[in-house]
């Protein structure tokens, strides 16, 4: 049984409504080790106007080098091949579709196949839902496959791209910005704590004149820090753009693999989304490594001085946080993906049929606008899958959060007043109960920069 981070690195998306044949070819290229030939493939080929049949599947791939054959096997027999097999199903608007069955498990005594969808992504399918699409039980099987996959494809693109872009002392600003903010802050509050310990009576008038002023310096620095640090983030988020965006329009004038033959100009708008998918995670990421990472790392180390118990838990915490957000990435993603197709689907459909509505009679009206309506209901319901998966994620990882603040609290307060004083045992806390508050946001962060990851695989494939 494969992985599914594995099969997630093979997939290839379909460009237009009647490419999932070739995007399935490709997808077996990809696992083959051969990513590099797909762009030359994919704009070589010549889809027909309602797709490929199961025949013109077999002759492609024996033209690729791959013997094949086109056969009806049951669902039993699939379950115990341990190779990719071209699945021949009807999707869930009742129309023909492609895709590519990885393998399957038993999960609680149940079988779930591993499928990827090129319309949408890698998910698990249960047995009942994949013999309800499956009825033709028709297959496209390939003889030769390896039963481990040799995908090649490499992203050094981006890492090149991130080291010219940003320089090292970029790199080094922000942490260091984040640093002095935080001491000013602990300025702020010591100064506050010094200045107030006696009577303001004892006090002179000079002295109540530079307390205020030399708070206002520490807090008009903090604050300047705070604002050169969003200006560096703006300067890197205008490189980032720059960059890949003119990356991207050389690649689709210059290339000649940019879909300017469809009319649907499918290849160029997915090629936009992905190229602003990729900056938003890069942005997103130098965001959260440069000022949460900081602030995490900060924090972590001033736990260890104080209270390391507690710093174990908290590093215990990440991790099974960490965990979490791995493992329900790949379903989230498989949401998005479905919610985008059911988007596409239903702007497709109305762009489609509207030259025709003014000649329908009342009924006929009446009946398309049921049918149009229960694609954006379906869209609809899409979004509201992926909220509650994403809100649920995030009570999980606030309901552990707090668990942990709770253990931390409770075994500083076995040692309050034995081993620990006071002030320790508050800042220990207190910096438990941030680093715990911070997660939930981080895994919304992760989801973006894993989705630009997928983007750059997908633009490695049309574009290498």
């Amino acid at each position: 049984m494969f992985k599914i981070s594995t099969v997630r690195k093979a997939f290839v998306r379909q460009l237009s409504t009647f490419d999932c044949g070739a995007a399935c070819l490709s997808m077996i290229l990809n696992y083959t080790g051969r990513g590099p030939e797909i762009a030359a493939f994919r704009s070589g080929i010549r889809v027909k106007e309602f797709g490929m049949s199961l025949f013109d599947m077999a002759n492609q791939a024996q033209t690729l080098g791959f013997p094949c054959r086109s056969v009806e096997m049951s669902i039993d027999y699939l379950k115990t091949i341990h190779k990719p097999v071209i699945l021949h199903v009807l999707n869930q608007y009742q129309e023909y579709h492609y895709l590519v069955c990885f393998g399957s498990r038993i999960r609680k005594g149940k079988v779930e196949f591993l499928l990827a969808d090129p319309a949408k992504q890698v998910f698990y399918c249960k047995e009942n839902q994949l013999d309800d699409m499956w009825e033709s039980k028709a297959a496209l099987y390939f003889d030769e496959l390896p039963e481990r996959s040799v995908n090649s494809l490499k992203l050094k693109w981006i890492w090149m791209s991130f080291r010219r872009l940003i320089p090292p002392a970029l790199w080094c600003s922000i942490p260091l910005i984040n640093v002095g903010a935080m001491l000013c802050g602990i300025a702020i509050t010591w100064t506050l704590q010094r200045g107030l310990t006696n009577s303001l009576a004892d006090k002179s008038l000079s002295y109540l004149i530079a307390l205020p002023v030399l708070l206002l310096i520490i807090s008009m620095f903090k604050s300047l820090m705070g604002f050169v640090r969003q200006v560096i983030l703006l300067t890197i988020n205008k490189r980032i753009s720059v960059e890949f965006t003119a990356r991207f329009v050389e690649n689709i004038l210059t290339k000649g693999r940019g879909g300017i033959g469809d009319p649907e100009f499918a290849n160029l708008k997915h090629g936009l989304n992905d190229t602003h998918k990729i900056q938003a995670g890069l942005t997103t990421f130098i965001s959260c490594a440069l000022t949460e990472g900081s602030f995490l790392f900060s924090s972590i180390v001033l736990l260890t001085y104080f209270f390391p118990l507690a710093c174990f838990i908290i590093v215990l915490y990440i991790l099974i946080s960490v965990f979490f957000i791995m493992k329900d990435y790949p379903e989230a993603s498989y949401l998005s993906a479905e919610r985008h197709s059911a988007l596409a689907n239903a702007e497709q459909k109305i762009r489609t049929e509207l030259p025709f509505f003014n000649g329908l009679n009342a009924q006929e009206t009446s009946k398309k606008i049921n049918v149009h309506r229960s694609l954006h209901e379906n869209y609809i319901d899409s979004e509201r899958k992926i909220g509650m998966a994403l809100v649920k994620q995030s009570l999980l990882l606030e309901c552990i959060g707090n668990l942990a603040v709770i253990i931390v609290f409770t075994l500083g307060l076995l040692r309050l007043e034995k081993s620990m004083d006071y002030t320790t045992f508050m800042v220990s806390v207190v910096l438990s109960f941030l680093i715990t508050s911070m997660f939930p946001r981080l895994s919304a962060s992760y989801f973006i920069v894993a989705e630009a990851l997928d983007s750059a695989r997908q633009q490695s494939i049309n574009y290498q």
